[in-house]
């Protein structure tokens, strides 16, 4: 009885180091080193966590690191997928890193591999981004690799931090200062200033005092001009280049939301129209300006085989154009296409041309009705 609960408690003891050992091995950042399989079989080996301890904003960190096959079967990473567009990996292939579609490490080799991470968030915060690896290896099909920063310490600050024009018209210039602050302990100047998009125009202007403030040295502002032509969101981006290397440009977003000055409702029409007094060859279009008060509209061009009048009241911010096709000046061809060109003048003295499309249609003939039989 004795030596029976000896043989238990030293059983208990030898399966308690057991599961400690594997527990102390997954905590050490490594992955296991092989599985015990018969078959042929890949097994990854890699760190899973790094960690920094304090960064700049826009500081970029490299992460070195080996990626092990430590199996008896080739191994593959068929796809990596990222928590930010801002991380990936990079394989070394010669003396240069690149990034292959597929990565592929032979039994018993190790590649070298890095990771780029660039310091984003808020002064004071944290960051943390994460790789997933989709492998070949059947104990590991995915693997999770952790990139942390505890602590984002303060860099180029900008005020504000975006633009935003609101909402703006067609054809309206908007402009807008950015004071830039560098609370970097290493002494950087800008050495470039860059957009997106030709309509949205950047110039740095430097200040000549490098004044001190709570939020840093001042280095100068940005003065930031969008021409807005089209309706729509605009959405752009303004980089900035520090004389430091290691910090990666840092972006401005710049929008505004820009609306029509003018439109017709409906901007197609097409007639005759079906009414219960048959084919019906006029119609009405509304033309709403969506800012101001709309002076006066005229007629600029209109198709041969039409009428165009203008109705309009005083300081109203709309116009209703009545369309009346003449069916006896209609091409000989079953469909006629026209433009209806209108110019409309704001109560600002801004001039805006907007168009109505016309198509008339030749109404089908009907048929001849069969003659009756005659009697005999």
């Amino acid at each position: 009885m004795k030596l029976r609960m000896n043989h238990a408690l030293n059983l208990g003891l030898c399966l308690l180091l057991a599961c400690a050992a594997g527990f102390l091995w997954r905590r050490s950042g490594f992955w296991p080193l092989s599985h015990l399989s018969a078959d042929p079989q890949p097994c990854l080996l890699c760190p899973a966590r790094f960690e920094f301890d304090a960064c700049e904003l826009g500081e970029t960190k490299i992460c070195s690191y080996n990626i092990t096959n430590t199996g008896n079967a080739p191994l593959q990473i068929k796809a990596v997928r990222k928590t930010c567009a801002c991380i990936g990996i990079e394989i070394r292939e010669g003396s240069d890193f690149i990034s292959p579609a597929l990565i592929q490490v032979p039994p018993g080799q190790a590649v070298e591999a890095r990771t780029r991470i660039i310091t984003t968030g808020h002064v004071g915060g944290s960051l943390s981004h994460r790789l997933l690896l989709e492998t070949n290896d059947p104990q590991q099909p995915e693997v999770a690799l952790e990139f942390h920063i505890k602590h984002i310490l303060g860099g180029l600050n900008t005020f504000p931090a975006e633009v935003d024009f609101g909402v703006a018209g067609i054809g309206d210039v908007k402009t807008l200062h950015v004071q830039l602050f560098d609370s970097s302990k290493k002494k950087r100047t800008i050495t470039g200033v860059s957009a997106s998009n030709p309509l949205c125009a950047v110039k740095f202007i430097p200040d000549p005092a490098n004044e001190t403030s709570p939020h840093g040295q001042c280095l100068g502002q940005l003065e930031i001009t969008a021409s807005l032509n089209q309706a729509g969101s605009f959405n752009e981006k303004i980089l900035i280049q520090l004389s430091d290397d290691q910090v990666y440009p840092m972006e401005i977003p710049v929008r505004a939301m820009v609306r029509d000055h003018g439109a017709f409702y409906p901007s197609h029409v097409i007639l005759p129209r079906a009414s219960s007094h048959g084919p019906s060859y006029q119609t009405k279009v509304m033309f709403r300006s969506l800012r101001e008060k709309l002076a006066s509209m005229q007629v600029l061009e209109y198709p041969p085989f039409c009428e165009v009048t203008v109705h309009q009241e005083a300081d109203a911010l709309q116009a209703r154009i009545e369309i009346r096709v003449m069916p006896n000046r209609l091409p000989d061809q079953p469909e006629a296409k026209g433009l209806i060109v209108l110019e409309g003048t704001l109560a600002s003295g801004m001039k805006i041309k907007r168009e109505v499309t016309l198509t008339c249609r030749k109404p089908a003939e009907p048929n001849p009705e069969p003659a009756s039989p005659s009697r005999k």
